[in-house]
């Protein structure tokens, strides 16, 4: 069983009417841009702020600080060099069209050799609004460890998790023996089964929260929550060889005993 912890990290910690809601329902102009703007997504996130991203990488954190809404960004983002504090004041600049177009140039040069999947997880998420409601989970467990799940989709009143791997991950396939990624869903299986009912009160608060801000226009009601973890796997293979082709055999059986649900899609179907 997943030790009790404090409010804040919780399920608990998201309030409906946090200071942060308040002020981005009034639909202020730098809100409105970040809205509009097509390379990027937001995500809500338990301890009442957002996480804005563009291509996985954070363009700002945005709260509510003692008397106004505030924005934090990493320093190698806003091309300063490292100093004491990681992230560094950034509300002025994410308030212009030209601030956030800078801040979005120097991730695209940071992120130029960084992980392929979270920019297939960007990919995915920009190309299905209506589909993924949010994205890097992260919630506190026992011993300082973190539960971390890639995608969470709502289809038809259902809550779907789902770990995102690329089909190159060598977590996905060993000689002999059980994968890694087979422990891996497991624990996502057991998680999800132990918190159903806060993952449907939470998600339901985050989607009342995400359509007051202007972040979502669909449902808003959740029925069900699935117990079976889904493994969304990218094929990125450009070529077909007989080992790739045994490769992708084996993998599209992984969780052929029930306990998690494999799909694997090519890249340029996402």
């Amino acid at each position: 069983m997943v030790k009790q912890q404090t409010t804040k990290g919780s399920f608990k910690a998201l309030e409906e009417n946090s200071a942060l809601w308040q002020a981005l329902k009034k639909q202020p102009a730098w809100w409105k841009n970040i809205l509009q703007d097509e390379d990027l997504y937001v995500e809500v996130r338990k301890d009442n702020y957002v996480n804005v991203y563009y291509e996985g990488g954070n363009v700002a954190l945005i709260k509510y600080g003692e008397n106004d809404v505030e924005a934090l960004t990493h320093h190698k983002y806003l091309g300063e060099k490292k100093k004491d504090k990681l992230y560094l004041n950034s509300i002025e600049l994410i308030k212009t069209k030209e601030g956030i177009e800078a801040i979005k140039n120097k991730i695209k040069q940071e992120y130029a050799s960084a992980s392929k999947e979270k920019e297939v997880q960007a990919k995915l998420k920009l190309s299905n609004k209506d589909l993924y409601i949010d994205s890097e989970f992260a919630y506190k467990v026992a011993d300082r460890k973190t539960m971390r799940i890639d995608l969470i989709a709502l289809r038809e009143k259902t809550l779907h998790f789902v770990e995102l791997k690329l089909i190159t991950d060598a977590r996905l396939r060993v000689k002999e023996g059980t994968p890694e990624i087979n422990d891996q869903m497991d624990k996502y299986r057991e998680f999800i089964t132990e918190h159903a009912e806060d993952f449907k009160n939470y998600y339901s608060k985050l989607l009342k929260i995400k359509k007051d801000i202007g972040l979502w226009s669909g449902e808003t009601e959740i029925e069900n929550v699935s117990l079976i973890p889904q493994l969304l796997v990218v094929n990125t293979y450009e070529k077909e060889t007989e080992a790739r082709k045994e490769r992708i055999e084996y993998i599209k059986n992984l969780g052929s005993d029930g306990s998690f649900e494999t799909i694997l899609v090519a890249e340029n179907k996402l």
